[in-house]
């Protein structure tokens, strides 16, 4: 499934590659107009612990939001119900000579 996750070399390589779902249904308590805001911006206080953690055991880690939604949906076999917000690779940090 790493294909349909990302457009960019690296997430073939990467030894993690998250994807960030909200589930509408479990969100009922929130107005449909302010599902998607608060969806993004759990996942931005998720994305943010995760660059933390990978800070602090030395590993790299990028947040994309260049994805193929409808295709990591189908792949993952989601239903109209549920939201691909964004990928987020995490891996080590690429070796410079």
């Amino acid at each position: 499934m790493r294909r349909v996750t990302g457009y960019q070399d690296f997430v073939d390589e990467a030894p993690l590659d998250l994807v960030f779902v909200a589930d509408h249904r479990k969100m009922a308590l929130v107005p449909v107009a302010q599902r998607e805001s608060f969806a993004s911006v759990a996942a931005g206080a998720i994305s943010q612990n995760l660059y933390l953690f990978a800070a602090s055991e030395g590993l790299a880690t990028v947040i994309r939001a260049w994805i193929d939604r409808e295709a990591i949906a189908e792949a993952l076999g989601l239903s109209h119900d549920h939201q691909v917000l964004l990928s987020q690779t995490i891996g080590y940090p690429k070796k410079t000579e």
